[in-house]
């Protein structure tokens, strides 16, 4: 088994890098149907139903080219999710919302996450 880390993983959005990422997330479901019939035994059957995805993208913000300008609240846009430098999620997406953290108590980093949902097909990468 090979393990992989993450520090190749980054996020564009077509060719333009989305700026100072230290996280993404991505999941993907597929809401099942439940049945039951006389073919059943009195158990429910579970048949796969439509899929859908949800993520996010957590940054440190840099104000020379902020993740909040690509990433802004309602915008359409296609994520690259990328794990290494070669395999990526392709994902249309909608930036459901954008928040900022600010510290004024340690004057940590300010940073940020962008939330988004699946805009249709996705494709995932390839492993083989």
């Amino acid at each position: 088994m090979t393990l992989q880390s993450g520090k190749d993983g980054k996020v564009l959005i077509g060719a333009t890098p989305v700026a100072d990422v230290v996280r993404w997330t991505f999941r993907s479901t597929a809401q099942s149907k439940a049945y039951a019939s006389n073919a059943t035994g009195e158990r429910l059957r579970q048949v796969p139903g439509t899929r859908s995805g949800t993520g996010t993208v957590a940054f440190q913000l840099n104000a020379a080219a902020p993740a909040t300008s690509p990433l802004a609240a309602g915008s359409v846009v296609t994520l690259l999710l990328h794990l290494d430098a070669v395999r990526h999620y392709e994902i249309p997406s909608v930036i459901e919302h954008v928040e900022l953290q600010v510290d004024v108590d340690t004057g940590a980093l300010i940073g940020g996450s962008a939330q988004f949902a699946t805009d249709g097909v996705w494709t995932e990468p390839s492993f083989g």
